[in-house]
């Protein structure tokens, strides 16, 4: 399951197992036991699947139940792609173990100072790492996008995507995390994406650059929409939204002119 994991999102089956066996006594503890959680996930305020309570810092506290270990540990990569604190993790080697728990600590993964010299220890240890190079033919191969790279006006590098290839093909090729991929592109697994469509390798601005002033709006066309506006102008599209004072869900229409600072 943590190969299978790294393969999928990019995080490291050292770094997951070394979580797995620190946060549930080598898988002992009784939210591994009873809820399936081998990665101490508490609940926090978009969880709405089944909870289980435990002491942690607080008397019991929420924390996530699983029906399966594999459900917590696919949840795992997703709390962690899903969250902006740990986006730096993401283009670190995958190999990388040391640096990737450093960066789980100063992110604020755990209260513990000693967390990222205790994941070291467990994966040095039971030399865990040995599992990281199951991604090595995977890595070999990814800097051959890098003569595909395009800059965008704003800023950011983006790539096209060729004929008979899609982002998870892409993301796969080039030992890339298709959970960032997607969020970097305001998209989701469900989210139709073409051949010729623009994907981002890096986080979108948050306005356009003031520096292309006769830029600072978009007349919306005909098979336009916003999504289509945030990648051509390299905007968030959450940004755009709350520029334009658009409600969630709202769609522009043809004609509409858009604000992009």
């Amino acid at each position: 399951m943590a190969i299978r994991e790294m393969h999928r999102s990019g995080i490291p089956a050292s770094i997951t197992l070394a979580q797995g066996i620190l946060e549930s006594g080598n898988g002992n503890s009784r939210l591994a036991r009873d809820g399936n959680n081998h990665f101490g996930i508490k609940c926090h305020e978009n969880w709405d699947g089944k909870t289980i309570y435990a002491d942690d810092d607080l008397l019991d506290e929420c924390f996530r139940a699983y029906s399966r270990p594999k459900k917590s540990f696919r949840d795992h990569s997703l709390f962690l792609a899903s969250r902006s604190r740990y986006d730096h993790l993401f283009v670190l080697d995958p190999r990388d173990f040391k640096s990737w728990a450093r960066g789980l600590q100063d992110a604020g993964y755990a209260t513990n100072n000693e967390y990222a010299v205790r994941l070291i220890s467990i994966i040095e240890d039971n030399n865990l790492n040995t599992f990281d190079t199951a991604i090595k033919k995977i890595k070999s191969k990814r800097n051959k996008y890098i003569n595909r790279l395009m800059l965008s006006p704003n800023g950011p590098c983006y790539v096209v995507l060729k004929e008979d290839e899609s982002i998870e093909s892409f993301a796969l090729e080039n030992g890339l995390s298709i959970n960032r991929l997607l969020r970097l592109n305001d998209l989701t697994f469900s989210s139709q994406i073409n051949a010729g469509d623009r994907i981002y390798i890096e986080r979108k601005g948050k306005s356009f650059s003031r520096k292309l002033r006769e830029f600072s709006t978009h007349r919306l066309s005909e098979d336009e929409n916003a999504h289509f506006v945030s990648q051509l102008y390299s905007i968030q599209l959450s940004v755009l939204y709350r520029l334009n004072n658009w409600a969630v869900g709202y769609q522009p229409k043809n004609g509409d002119l858009i604000k992009l600072e």
